[in-house]
């Protein structure tokens, strides 16, 4: 397992976790949070727009694609209303649709700027041809620490387009098997990732004053990992509920 705090605000502002926070996993959909910064990033800077169209055809469908399946296809979604489906039920589609109009090249530019040095994003979703070929999407618990803390400090998007991706993440309806044991009255702001013998979650523990980020990345006998990932995010929350020493 990948394991990594960070304090956003408050007494622990800045104070730091980790367990292998820096070796590379696959990150299964965890990977659409770059790719949520690249396209709100593009918005803000007037390259692409949440009101566009995207034309989604039935060649375009692949499993796990709630949001789209939901409606008649042929049709045409807006960016914003394909982003939504990304983050929070996880639309392999939408999120595919994405990747087209953004680019991955482009995806992959950003994670190089921002020093994100294990992520990348190799594959379409669903494309298991491509990830029996070694190409796949990669990550690591301090690179996706880094994203979150960015987007929380406002050092990537605006304000407006800070507030619609933590708001998007708020919504999260997808879980994770994984135990995160946050403080009482706190708020999860997080994507969740899986494939089989993979689970991972990542995201911003919303606690008024003292808001910090929160990312576990597991893979193989993950029974094994939980009770200690329990006792772990336990203690992490005792402590920044209670202001106790990291």
């Amino acid at each position: 397992m990948g394991l990594c705090v960070l304090g956003l605000e408050g007494p622990h502002h800045g104070c730091r976790f980790g367990v292998r926070e820096n070796e590379t996993f696959e990150s299964a959909s965890l990977i659409k949070l770059l790719i949520l910064a690249e396209l709100l990033r593009r918005v803000d800077r007037g390259e692409a727009h949440l009101g566009e169209k995207l034309q989604v055809e039935r060649k375009d469908i692949v499993p796990d694609s709630e949001m789209i399946e939901a409606h008649e296809v042929p049709c045409s979604l807006s960016v914003e209303r394909l982003a939504g489906g990304m983050i929070t039920v996880s639309d392999n589609t939408a999120t595919n649709l994405l990747m087209k109009r953004l680019g991955a090249g482009e995806v992959n530019a950003l994670a190089r700027e921002l020093g994100l040095g294990n992520t990348t994003l190799g594959r379409e979703m669903m494309d298991f041809d491509a990830r029996s070929r070694g190409e796949d999407n990669f990550t690591s618990a301090s690179d996706m620490a880094l994203l979150l803390e960015k987007i929380w400090h406002g050092e990537l998007l605006c304000a407006g387009s800070r507030t619609f991706a933590l708001e998007m993440l708020k919504h999260q309806r997808i879980t994770s098997r994984v135990p995160m044991v946050l403080p009482h009255g706190a708020h999860f702001a997080h994507k969740t990732g899986d494939l089989e013998g993979v689970e991972n979650d990542a995201g911003i523990v919303i606690l008024p004053g003292r808001s910090y980020v929160l990312v576990v990345l597991t893979k193989g006998d993950l029974e094994k990992a939980y009770p200690l990932l329990e006792q772990v995010t336990a203690a992490v929350a005792e402590a920044f509920s209670e202001t106790l020493p990291l």
